[in-house]
């Protein structure tokens, strides 16, 4: 049995979820989406998001962002001028520094580890230390905080999904999934 433990707050620029949740997040991974694209950054030890040439990001355009390291991840989604609904997702119990509200404690039977393989090859052109960039016709380039990307080795997203028991008839399904790591497969 697995728990997974979640604190919320509806109403929370991402600056200060950020900043809730510096501890936590430390070394963490940012997948940002804009009207405009679909960044990745890294979390930096003051809870701030550095692109590929370790600039702070502008973070007022962004209505959405997951951010994540292996034991913890960050949820926020913009809902009205510049404020929005966070949640921090952890299996170990949340400190009640991280926002205001707990969660229901899911209780999965099962976990399952899955990878998803982000879009583009390696142009083997690394923009600053510790980042690859991948390309592709559709999405462009895109920089990403991973080395050793190559043409061969591609660049993985690793989740975790959490399996409960839905019905009285014993149906299982995936009821969460977690966002884990970037890493290279060959």
């Amino acid at each position: 049995m697995t728990q997974l433990y979640g604190r919320r707050s509806l109403s929370i620029s991402l600056t200060e979820a950020l900043r809730q949740t510096a501890t936590q997040l430390k070394g963490g991974t940012a997948l940002l989406y804009t009207p405009n694209q679909c960044q990745l950054a890294q979390v930096t030890e003051a809870g701030h998001l550095n692109d590929a040439v370790a600039g702070d990001i502008d973070l007022s355009a962004v209505f959405e962002a997951r951010i994540f390291n292996p034991d913890y991840e960050l949820r926020w989604l913009h809902q009205h001028r510049g404020q929005g609904v966070a949640v921090l997702l952890a299996e170990q119990p949340l400190p009640e520094t991280c926002f205001d509200q707990d969660l229901e404690t899911l209780e999965a039977f099962e976990t399952i580890s899955q990878q998803y393989l982000l879009w583009g090859k390696g142009t083997e052109t690394t923009p600053s230390p510790g980042w690859g960039q991948l390309a592709d016709a559709r999405i462009g380039t895109l920089a990403v905080p991973v080395a050793g990307v190559t043409q061969e080795r591609r660049v993985v997203l690793k989740t975790r999904e959490y399996l409960k028991t839905v019905d009285p008839y014993g149906n299982v399904a995936v009821v969460e999934e977690r966002l884990l790591k970037l890493g290279v497969r060959a």
